[in-house]
């Protein structure tokens, strides 16, 4: 519902119906629990558009939302998701997150796996990293790396090589 110049007493109720001339944005009778809304990109080809769609069949229900080319959210406070199955995300191209304060990530069942098939994974920290395993920990901090644990062992199908100014063996 509108207002014709904003005057509450001119209210307006806007629309659509559909008709052979007037057709809905997707095709009936094949699409008839679907409902939403299409726009065509002006001077493009026929199939480009942005569209909101929802999906109404019982036990198939989905809301779709499609930009041609770019889409930008802002949000002036806070976000919430919740997924109360699966997730998935696939980029093709680069992924950047810029975050100002604090990052948490809990995974209160299962593992994490964090794998990258063609380069290296950096982890840079002014003060320190820590990686830890109940009692046993490495720590990296900008005056050098410390080793705990109950065991600690070295293998090597090669030369192990310590090297150090001076080496301090049980001291």
């Amino acid at each position: 519902m509108v207002f014709l110049d904003g005057n509450p007493d001119r209210p307006l109720i806007m629309g659509s119906l559909y008709n052979s001339q007037n057709t809905p944005p997707w095709s009936l009778p094949a699409n008839k629990t679907q409902s939403g809304f299409l726009t065509r990109s002006m001077k493009g080809h026929g199939g480009t558009a942005n569209f909101f769609r929802f999906e109404d069949k019982a036990g198939a229900e989905q809301v779709i939302m499609h930009a041609e080319r770019n889409m930008d959210t802002e949000i002036e406070f806070d976000e919430t998701h919740k997924v109360g199955n699966n997730r998935l995300m696939t980029i093709d191209g680069m992924q950047t997150e810029i975050i100002k304060k604090d990052a948490v990530m809990n995974v209160q069942e299962g593992s994490l796996t964090i794998q990258v098939d063609n380069q290296f994974i950096q982890v840079n920290a002014k003060q320190h990293i820590i990686l830890q395993v109940g009692e046993s920990s490495i720590t990296l901090t900008p005056d050098g790396i410390e080793i705990k644990g109950n065991a600690i062992t070295t293998v090597s199908k090669g030369t192990t090589q310590i090297t150090g100014a001076p080496v301090r063996v049980n001291d």
